[in-house]
C-alpha cells in the first residue's frame, strides 16, 4: 500500500512538473507576441505638477501646446520604432512651447521632455483595449510631476482626428487584433507576460550595475 502511495505521489509530481513547464513555455511564447504588440505603439504622456485645479488646467494647456508645436511629427505617422530619431531633434521646441504656455499663465515651473519606455496600466480606447506593460512614449513632465497625468496613443493615432478612420485590422495581425478587442480572453496571459517582463527587466538592470 505504501508502495502504491509513493508511485502515485511520484506520478502526481511528474505530472505537475510537466504541466508547469508547459504553462511556462506557453507564457514565454505569448510574452513574445505581447511585446511585439506593445512595440507597435507610441504614446504621449503629460504629467501635471500637482493635483490642484490650476495645475490640472495647465496640464491640458501644455498638452495642447505640445501637440500644436509638434503638429508635423504628432500626425499619426511617427511610429514607436522611429520616435527617437524623429522626435529627439524637436524636443527643445516642444519644451519651449510648453514653458511659454506656463509663463503666459504666471507659472514658473520648468518642463522636461523625454522619449523612452515606461509602464502604463490597462487602458481602453473605444473598441480597443491596450494591455498593461511597457510602451515607447514621449513623456512631458511639468514641474515636480506630482499630479495626475494625461496620456494618449500617437501611433496608431487613437486620440487624434485620424483615429476616427483607424481600423485595427489594417494595422495589426489577426492575433494582435484579437488581443486588443477581446482583452478578457487574455487577462491571465497578460498577467503572466507582465510578470515575465518584470523579471527580465530586473535581470537586465542587475547586469547593468
Amino acid at each position: 500500500m505504501n508502495t502504491d502511495k509513493k508511485t502515485y505521489s511520484r506520478l502526481f509530481g511528474i505530472t505537475a512538473a510537466l504541466l508547469s513547464a508547459i504553462l511556462l513555455l506557453e507564457g514565454v511564447f505569448f510574452y513574445s507576441g505581447y511585446t511585439d504588440l506593445q512595440n507597435n505603439f507610441l504614446r504621449l504622456h503629460v504629467i501635471a505638477a500637482s493635483d490642484t485645479d490650476a495645475d490640472q488646467a495647465l496640464k491640458l494647456k501644455v498638452r495642447d501646446a505640445v501637440l500644436l508645436a509638434g503638429a508635423t511629427i504628432f500626425d499619426g505617422s511617427v511610429t514607436a520604432a522611429d520616435a527617437q530619431a524623429r522626435v529627439q531633434p524637436q524636443i527643445a521646441d516642444l519644451k519651449a512651447a510648453a514653458e511659454q504656455v506656463l509663463t503666459a499663465n504666471g507659472c514658473r515651473d520648468r518642463v522636461t521632455v523625454t522619449i523612452g519606455r515606461e509602464y502604463f496600466p490597462e487602458r481602453q480606447y473605444d473598441t480597443i483595449t491596450l494591455p498593461p506593460g511597457f510602451y515607447q512614449a514621449v513623456k512631458v513632465v511639468i514641474g515636480a510631476g506630482k499630479g495626475h497625468n494625461w496620456w494618449c496613443v500617437m501611433f496608431p493615432p487613437m486620440c487624434l482626428p485620424a483615429a476616427e478612420q483607424a481600423d485595427p485590422a489594417e494595422t495589426f495581425t489577426t492575433e494582435e487584433t484579437d488581443m486588443l478587442t477581446r482583452p478578457k480572453k487574455y487577462q491571465l496571459r497578460f498577467k503572466t507576460a507582465e510578470l515575465i517582463g518584470k523579471v527580465i527587466d530586473k535581470v537586465k538592470h542587475a547586469r547593468e550595475k
